[in-house]
């Protein structure tokens, strides 16, 4: 994955719209929560273990047709600061 740059969206119906340029359907992804809001994308599990370490909860998320992701439903308006740092990006939701 090479995904680099910051954008910043607000979670409307569970869903939170990442960039097109980081064409996210094409992988397969996998994700981990680190806390309650920030959540780290990557194709690379290896990198994952790193952020996340024993903490971590791992899963595979649902990036639909629009590249949108689901978030739960907890998160809904929230702002959403999204930022691409080569192999991963991280999300994190603040009031």
């Amino acid at each position: 994955m090479f995904a680099i740059g910051e954008t910043k969206g607000i979670v409307h119906f569970s869903k939170l719209e990442l960039p097109k340029e980081y064409h996210l359907r094409k992988k397969k992804l996998t994700a981990v929560w680190i806390g309650k809001n920030v959540l780290y994308l990557s194709d690379e599990p290896d990198s994952l273990k790193r952020k996340a370490g024993k903490e971590g909860l791992f899963f595979d998320p649902d990036i639909d047709s629009l590249g949108r992701i689901e978030v739960p439903h907890t998160l809904e308006g929230k702002m959403a600061y999204v930022k691409g740092c080569i192999s991963t990006i991280r999300i994190t939701f603040k009031d």
